[in-house]
């Protein structure tokens, strides 16, 4: 639950903000009255420059009611959503200074510094001086709010990133990459063609850089089962390199063959088998005999 007294401040500035896009409707209406018989393409010029049509600023306004609602309540996602959809349909230095503030109390410091620099540099209009001081105190204060990732990788040309589960950029071997990110666990995914994915977990903690290296290796990196003849290590011996199939069906021949002999040999020793064979033989020769 948000503090109470943020809460107050944060109703309080959206009030200011609802108070600035009604005076914008407002104005925007005392101006057709008083341009009269202007044709229907300088009112619409008109409005243009103010950068909103008067259905869209009506809509901001509504949106902007139910943000503060929302935020009332403690729902500050809901809050910051309906503040995005606001400033989507009518952009306004307010909208975008009140968006900041939601998204920095709830913790979403990355995309409140990314809004913040957008109205600073202008996006939606050059800002007076007091705002402007007062935008680069909240851009000072979300600055130390942060938590910076250096991603290093290796075993491979280029490495595809996600962060959490969204794509983030590539990496290069030698190149290490900064992120900044919000506070807390992260989930950080590496993956490159030919290579097997990588996923480690990191904790980041609020001003601090945290650093972890990613190596890959190929997909295909698996041991042989026999050792080739030109393998290195493999024993230097009669029978190195060669197969020990190559033997099995030497094996195999040496005793075809020697059934054949031996078959012969009893089958020409008249009726009797064992004729001929020394006794270590004797109680065999039956499985040796051919029909």
């Amino acid at each position: 639950m948000v503090d109470r007294l943020i809460q107050r401040l944060l109703i309080a500035s959206l009030l200011a903000s609802v108070a600035l896009v009604a005076a914008t409707t407002a104005n925007a209406q005392d101006g057709q009255s008083a341009q009269g018989g202007q044709s229907a393409q300088g009112a619409q010029s008109a409005q243009s420059a103010q950068g909103a049509s008067e259905d869209a600023v009506a809509r901001a306004e509504e949106l902007t009611t139910a943000a503060r609602d929302a935020a009332a309540a403690g729902h500050l996602d809901a809050a910051a959503s309906l503040l995005r959809e606001a400033l989507a349909a009518a952009p306004r230095q307010a909208l975008a200074f009140n968006l900041t503030l939601v998204l920095r109390d709830a913790g979403e410091f990355v995309e409140a510094i990314e809004v913040i620099d957008e109205l600073l540099g202008g996006r939606w209009g050059e800002l007076p001086d007091d705002r402007r001081a007062q935008a680069d105190e909240l851009r000072g204060e979300l600055s130390g709010s942060v938590a910076t990732l250096i991603i290093r990788v290796s075993g491979v040309d280029r490495v595809a990133l996600r962060l959490d589960g969204e794509p983030v950029a590539d990496a290069v071997p030698g190149v290490a990459l900064r992120l900044q990110v919000n506070p807390g666990d992260h989930r950080i995914e590496a993956e490159a063609d030919g290579a097997v994915p990588v996923t480690r977990s990191i904790e980041a903690a609020v001003g601090r850089s945290a650093t972890v290296t990613l190596a890959l290796e190929p997909a295909n990196a698996t041991d042989p089962i026999f050792s080739s003849p030109n393998t290195p290590g493999a024993p230097d011996d009669d029978g190195a390199g060669v197969s020990p199939w190559v033997f099995v069906a030497i094996g195999v021949a040496v005793l075809a063959a020697g059934g054949i002999a031996l078959g012969v040999a009893l089958g020409s020793s008249g009726d009797d088998p064992t004729a001929g064979l020394p006794p270590s033989y004797l109680g065999r020769a039956a499985t040796l005999t051919w029909p």
